[in-house]
């Protein structure tokens, strides 16, 4: 997993609103969601504009600290690479979004 840079970090607690680096505990991470989910929304801008943003993990923080976002797999990927950072420790799992009513197209089946 990627560790972000002393300066990135301080750079991404910016854009969450957040203040200082704090030891890795359980309030201080409840603080780190509340504001990620506040200050970082879920953005389509990109794949309307034809233009879908890279989901590796450098460039989805890099999409945070220049003000900007992404999809779900930026979001996450950029905060667990915070996280991390941060002392954390970070599993990462798949998952998928199925339409209500379809069989499940991220399963046990196709995780090679």
């Amino acid at each position: 997993m990627m560790q972000l840079t002393n300066e990135e970090i301080k750079a991404y607690l910016r854009r969450l609103d957040i203040d200082d680096v704090s030891p890795p505990t359980k309030d201080y991470l409840f603080e780190l969601h509340r504001s990620h989910i506040r200050n970082v929304p879920w953005e389509t801008v990109d794949i309307v504009a034809g233009r879908p943003a890279s989901i590796d993990e450098r460039q989805s923080v890099r999409l945070i600290l220049e003000g900007r976002s992404g999809y779900c797999f930026h979001l996450n990927g950029a905060f667990s690479s915070l996280l991390a950072s941060l002392g954390y420790k970070i599993s990462r799992h798949r998952a998928g979004v199925q339409p209500l009513g379809e069989q499940p197209r991220v399963n046990s089946s196709t995780l090679g």
